[in-house]
């Protein structure tokens, strides 16, 4: 048995990375099936972010987004982030978990923020590189 939840959400509260740059987190979408979850963003900026020269700070407020994602202990959680709209893939009509993170890794993603099921908290840089 599986459940499959879908919403939207465009986050109102812009984050200060640097003097010039400010972002957003905009939900494009969101799997759940079996207490696992996928998360899929799009990082809305002031300015144009090089994927080959992101500021230090950005991959810090990235994991500490993704850090806070809703998570079922003994599940595992992955949130997939883009710098373009159009890459950032719709999860949330996906069949299965598996389904849903090949098709958030496709499109080269930005980062990838992860909360396993044993706990463990990280960020992938590039996970397509």
């Amino acid at each position: 048995m599986f459940f499959v939840l879908a919403f939207s959400c465009i986050s109102d509260t812009k984050i200060k990375v640097t003097e010039t740059l400010s972002i957003e987190f905009e939900q494009i979408g969101y799997l759940k099936i079996d207490q696992q979850r996928v998360f899929t963003f799009y990082i809305n900026s002031t300015e144009i972010i090089e994927k080959n020269n992101v500021p230090e700070k950005l991959w810090s407020v990235i994991e500490e987004h993704g850090k806070k994602q809703m998570n079922t202990q003994g599940k595992n959680t992955q949130s997939f982030y883009y710098l373009s709209r159009t890459n950032a893939p719709d999860v949330t009509n996906m069949k299965t978990y598996e389904g849903a993170i090949d098709k958030a890794s496709i499109n080269e993603p930005l980062a990838l923020v992860y909360i396993m099921f044993n706990g463990e908290k990280g960020i992938i840089r590039n996970p397509k590189e």
